[in-house]
């Protein structure tokens, strides 16, 4: 009975004091804004850049990256112009394709010799494999030059606006049309 009694006072007493606690302190009116100054400055990132038009269009100029850079870099280095564009899982993507490619034209050029009986005929699809592959490692290329460049075109995308500067000019790929016949094409588009 005294344990109950014990345990009904702790927590009457922690209730009597959370509400003393929560009267003393002032309601913040937005739980989003910055903390009072008393709790010291806000972490790094923490809400939106505020600084002269001026400084953002310099930073935004230091900071960006270029598109035909990063397509030039791709054709020397797969995989290395989405890394440029930050955007490491379309480099994944790119290798990942070219080295599955790559691997299906070894698999089927080995099954091809492999299979070839004693008139010259081939008894396997070895053929299919080794177009397959081709088909993946050239997809992988493909994919490599229009990922680098979008994701370099992104990377800007987010720097204006973390900067707070205008969208500006963009030429990229978007929807063109509507319903179900809506294809994907080059989109040019300016806003403000």
């Amino acid at each position: 009975m005294k344990t109950v009694i014990f345990l009904a006072a702790l927590i009457a007493s922690l209730a009597v004091g959370s509400r003393a606690m929560a009267q003393a302190a002032p309601p913040n009116p937005d739980p989003y804004t910055a903390p009072p100054p008393s709790y010291g400055a806000p972490p790094p990132g923490y809400g939106t850049v505020t600084m002269p038009p001026q400084n953002a269009f310099l930073m935004y100029d230091a900071q960006r990256r270029n598109a035909g850079l990063a397509i030039l870099i791709e054709l020397f280095v797969p995989g290395l112009g989405s890394l440029y564009g930050d955007h490491g899982v379309g480099a994944l993507i790119t290798w990942g394709l070219m080295i599955g490619g790559i691997a299906l034209v070894i698999v089927g050029a080995t099954n091809s010799v492999d299979s070839i009986d004693r008139q010259g005929h081939d008894n396997t699809g070895a053929g299919t494999e080794i177009g397959i592959g081709i088909a993946m490692f050239l997809g992988g290329r493909v994919y490599g030059l229009v990922d680098s460049y979008l994701s370099t075109e992104e990377y800007n995308r987010k720097l204006r606006q973390k900067l707070g500067l205008p969208a500006g000019l963009s030429l990229g790929v978007g929807r063109i049309g509507s319903g179900p016949m809506a294809a994907l094409g080059p989109r040019l588009s300016f806003t403000f």
